[in-house]
């Protein structure tokens, strides 16, 4: 699966406290429908790969490596059966593209 837009957001977002909560790119990969829940400016989606897509594919994977290239910069984030590991964004350097690892057919079915 490719996003050949303008790449899922990573910055932190706040709970209603104003203390960070969890990174855009989280609860996109893990809350139906979360691709239109930010404000106007930030992250505007109808619904379709960022809707729930795409939190159903890393829900139904044994694992999934999320690589978001946006401003200049590669960013990784790793979740397990659907779980967010570490909740850290790995930043590098986001130039160079690649195609996506595939590895086998899954044995589950839906």
């Amino acid at each position: 699966v490719t996003d050949n837009g303008r790449g899922i957001p990573t910055d932190v977002k706040m709970n209603d406290k104003h203390e960070p909560k969890r990174s855009a790119a989280e609860i996109v990969m893990t809350e139906l429908h979360a691709g239109g829940k930010f404000d106007q400016n930030s992250y505007q989606v109808s619904g379709g790969l960022h809707g729930v897509g795409v939190s159903c594919v890393n829900a139904l994977s044994s694992w999934l490596r999320l690589t978001v290239r946006r401003d200049g910069e590669k960013r990784f984030m790793e979740f397990h059966r659907g779980v967010a590991q570490d909740r850290v964004i790995e930043v590098v350097d986001g130039v160079e593209v690649s195609p996506m690892l595939v590895t086998g057919d899954t044995e589950n079915r839906g």
